[in-house]
């Protein structure tokens, strides 16, 4: 004899598992800087770490909070000299390295919007990336500089922007303006742009604060630079005050030696990975 039910009737979970995933897991209403600009959640106000390790490139060469500060002021100060407009586009061609999170911040305290885009990305999809966002201008280094001699596009050397006089910085960017956009490309091949605006970057950034339950002192970061990963990892580091940990060469997922090696010898005590590649670690 067949029985009738609906299947909405059967019972999958428990009532503690049902209570867990349907309440405490849902638990989003938490509170959080909603008036922060993310440059501000991260570096906005030191005190004493200062003169505290920031950035570890693989290899021994480090960067305090202050630097960071104090370089990344340079880069926002000659990007405004040069025009670089509120809420514009800005593409940041470099690979994960210090100079890479001084454009970012740069740009952010210019008041513009980072994109990043991988270096090894092809000719052809770079070319499309900067076309469709309306580029008028991209960071990048002098090694880079060549690939984008055809582009009708201004080069702005990370290198020179470090330098010269600085500028008053406050007030540039609100809440909910843009931070940040990120090109990717569909199994079609087709572009495709996710835009963040401060606002939410903080609101997800912030959330590491509840997930884990100590915090961060040295973060690896393993994503390459235009994966909303990489911005999660940066800023979650800075938040936190931690140590950011710069592999030298990037390290590939399945090269799960390589990567244990990297949490050892460089002390890694959180790290931000695909599912898998934790499951053999």
């Amino acid at each position: 004899m067949r029985m009738k039910f609906a299947i909405g009737d059967i019972q999958i979970l428990n009532e503690e598992e049902r209570e867990k995933q349907l309440g405490e897991w849902n638990e989003t209403g938490r509170e959080y800087p909603s008036e922060k600009t993310i440059h501000d959640l991260v570096l906005g106000d030191l005190g004493a770490r200062f003169n505290q390790e920031a950035v570890v490139i693989e290899g021994g060469q480090t960067y305090t909070y202050g630097e960071l500060e104090n370089l990344s002021d340079h880069v926002a100060s000659n990007l405004l000299s040069k025009g670089v407009s509120p809420q514009e586009f800005l593409p940041i061609i470099l690979p994960n390295g210090v100079d890479f999170l001084l454009a970012l911040l740069g740009t952010l305290k210019a008041g513009s919007v980072y994109v990043p885009l991988n270096p090894d990305t092809s000719d052809e999809r770079l070319k499309e990336a900067l076309e469709h966002i309306k580029a008028k201008a991209v960071i990048t280094s002098a090694d880079l500089k060549d690939r984008l001699k055809s582009h009708d596009i201004e080069v702005l050397d990370i290198e020179n922007l470090k330098k010269g006089e600085k500028t008053t910085l406050q007030g540039l960017s609100r809440p909910d303006d843009l931070a940040c956009a990120l090109c990717s490309f569909d199994t079609q091949g087709k572009i495709q742009i996710a835009t963040f605006t401060h606002r939410s970057l903080v609101n997800s950034v912030y959330a590491r604060h509840f997930v884990f339950d100590s915090p961060a002192k040295r973060l690896a970061l393993l994503y390459p630079p235009e994966s909303d990963k990489a911005s999660l990892v940066i800023f979650w580091a800075l938040m936190e005050g931690a140590s950011l940990v710069i592999p030298s060469v990037m390290k590939k997922w399945e090269d799960v030696p390589a990567i244990l090696e990297l949490i050892a010898n460089d002390h890694i005590s959180h790290l931000l990975c695909p599912p898998g590649v934790y499951r053999s670690l």
